[in-house]
């Protein structure tokens, strides 16, 4: 049986600091590489992570602070088995 890259991301979460729903990652199965960048829905990224166990708290990386309520973009760059990227991309909303 070959190996089949899986991934799912959720389309919002609840930074609120309740301990549930905190933090956005993705997350799937048989994923050798892995890079998730966030941005802002007019181009400016937000955050950056190579670490599969590393999610966005809903801050700005650069700043500190906590981003408004609404529409992020994310864009998950993934390595399967065999060395071949997959580009994921899509929208989260951030829900205060």
């Amino acid at each position: 049986i070959n190996p089949y890259l899986t991934f799912y991301a959720p389309n919002s979460f609840t930074p609120d600091g309740d301990g549930v729903n905190d933090v956005f990652f993705g997350y799937g199965e048989d994923i050798y590489g892995y890079e998730m960048r966030i941005f802002t829905r007019w181009g400016p990224q937000l955050f950056n992570s190579f670490d599969k166990s590393v999610g966005w708290d809903g801050t700005n990386q650069l700043t500190g602070s906590p981003v408004p309520p609404g529409v992020y973009v994310y864009r998950f760059m993934l390595k399967d088995v065999f060395g071949r990227e997959h580009s994921v991309i899509g929208r989260v909303t951030v829900v205060r």
